[in-house]
């Protein structure tokens, strides 16, 4: 399925008391209304994890290209998604982890509802009874391409863990942080006028 993916021009405002006014909703005119959420520090969108959901790592990163499902997107880094969750107002701020580390990391939030908020803008993946909302996303594959980090963020912490890859292909709670460069005005115009062709090709 061809996926030329961008956002529509309309940012809709955050009303989140701890996020950032660099942080907006976009809709696209592929994935829908209020499916991306532009970190303007970072000039990056990160695309709703739900619609990655149940898909390995290899089937994603293989529709990266020109008509694929996920054209134009790749994979953010875990720096990338610790950075949007401490620009979204998260405190203390997650610590980058080390090189290599394979320990984990779980920090609190000390709002109480600032990273609840955040899984629930960038989409719930699974709610685990007695212990509230999660989202589980991958991120790029490091250290040579041995380990895959897996990021659980909840309204209590953000925590991530280095697995092998083939351990969560099809996960079916586990999506994908995608990103991409936050597209230029002029190749924005561009690109609508282009997706607008292929939704009117497809419709008749």
């Amino acid at each position: 399925m061809h996926r030329t993916a961008f956002a529509v021009a309309s940012a809709v405002a955050l009303t989140n008391p701890f996020a950032s006014a660099q942080i907006t909703v976009e809709d696209d005119v592929i994935f829908g209304a209020e499916s991306i959420t532009r970190d303007a520090q970072q000039d990056l969108d990160f695309l709703d994890v739900p619609l990655s959901v149940g898909r390995s790592y290899n089937d994603v990163s293989g529709q990266f290209g020109p008509g694929g499902d996920f054209e134009g997107w790749r994979h953010a880094t875990l720096e990338e998604v610790i950075t949007l969750v401490n620009n979204w107002g998260f405190g203390p701020s997650v610590p980058f982890p080390s090189p290599g580390d394979t320990s984990g990391l779980v920090n609190s939030d000390s709002s109480g509802t600032s990273l609840a908020q955040l899984a629930s803008r960038l989409g719930i993946t699974f709610v685990l009874p007695g212990s509230g909302s999660f989202t589980f996303g991958l991120v790029e594959l490091r250290d040579g391409g041995t380990l895959l980090p897996n990021i659980a963020l909840t309204g209590s912490g953000f925590s991530w863990a280095d697995y092998p890859p083939g351990s969560v292909a099809n996960d079916a709670i586990t999506g994908h942080f995608l990103v991409r460069t936050v597209p230029a005005p002029g190749a924005l115009a561009l690109f609508a006028g282009a997706g607008l062709a292929v939704l009117r090709r497809r419709r008749a």
